[in-house]
């Protein structure tokens, strides 16, 4: 493992970039943390969480970054050596400041468009914030087709178990730098805030690549038990076509729910839950002719157009695109 930590100052905003390489799983683990200067304040309105003695302004910023989840500002005061950490989460008050002390405010990525559009932005992990949530971590790609797809899936070795309960399932798991589900919270704040479109890379046991396109994506609520929506099939490299997508259940008018260990939403019959049979969470039907959440030695596939064939896969990543 190897440590690089580089830093960019532009007119402007304070960047801090943190290199992480691993081999194993993905070439670079890209953590960035970008704030902008307030030239034209000297007060911020906010809740003070902590000041901490401070030697240079990037001591300052990884304060910051070490409490990512709630810090919004931060003030660096050169002569006393001190950093203090605002954040938004009220109750807010406001706190005066000298001039010559360095006002900054934590620029928040709402998905990996706006990461892309920083200098420099390469596939990596950013930092993601969907208000009323908090900041969460998840991976960027930055290179297929050249646009900036925010991946909410990886599955890659099954080091990962994926037969987990509903608030797992809900909240996030895994390593970002290899499998992961990034949270079907996070991913319902992100497709109910802007249109979105949905990619999934495979990699079958032959060693073909293949994936699919849908041009609109979008999950419920937790209260719509994060029921699946999305629009028509558009384009593919693979041995499916789009009719297999009905076996999705993601192109019919009925929709499923989210199916967990825990809480069977399938419509299957009443004794059987597809998650506890198929060895993973998903949007199960009965059960499903794609499963790349499930087992994934035995249940790690999406059928072909051939009757009861299987594409069993090594890898899998779904990722989604703001179009709008």
């Amino acid at each position: 493992m190897v440590f690089v930590i580089c830093l960019l100052v532009l007119v402007n905003n304070f960047v801090i970039q943190t290199f992480q390489c691993d081999t194993d799983v993905v070439d670079c683990y890209y953590s960035t943390m970008k704030m902008s200067r307030l030239f034209n304040s000297s007060s911020l309105y906010g809740r003070h969480l902590h000041q901490t003695p401070a030697r240079s302004l990037i001591e300052c910023q990884q304060m910051c970054m070490n409490h990512y989840s709630s810090c919004t500002y931060i003030a660096y005061d050169k002569t006393k050596g001190s950093c203090d950490v605002f954040t938004t989460e009220g109750p807010n008050d406001v706190f005066p400041f000298a001039k010559d002390v360095f006002l900054y405010e934590r620029v928040l990525n709402s998905d990996c468009t706006d990461a892309k559009n920083q200098p420099g932005a390469v596939s990596g992990v950013y930092l993601i914030h969907q208000p009323p949530t908090n900041a969460f971590l998840t991976y960027c790609d930055m290179s297929t087709d050249g646009k900036a797809w925010t991946v909410f899936q990886r599955r890659i070795s099954g080091t990962i178990d994926f037969n987990q309960n509903w608030e797992a399932f809900a909240l996030g798991f895994g390593d970002i730098c290899g499998e992961f589900w990034m949270g079907n919270e996070n991913i319902y704040r992100m497709t109910s805030s802007d249109s979105y479109e949905l990619r999934i890379d495979m990699i079958d046991t032959e060693g073909s690549k293949q994936y699919a396109v849908f041009n609109q994506f979008r999950i419920g609520s937790e209260s719509d038990k994060y029921r699946i929506h999305l629009g028509k099939f558009i384009r593919s490299r693979s041995s499916f076509d789009h009719r297999d997508a009905t076996g999705f259940s993601l192109t019919t008018n009925k929709p499923n729910s989210f199916t967990t260990t825990d809480r069977d939403n399938d419509r299957s019959q009443r004794d059987i839950n597809c998650a506890n049979t198929q060895g993973g969470g998903w949007w199960y039907s009965q059960c499903a002719y794609v499963n790349l959440n499930g087992d994934f030695k035995s249940h790690f596939y999406w059928k072909t157009p051939k009757p009861n064939k299987d594409m069993h896969l090594t890898f899998s990543e779904m990722k989604m695109r703001r179009i709008a």
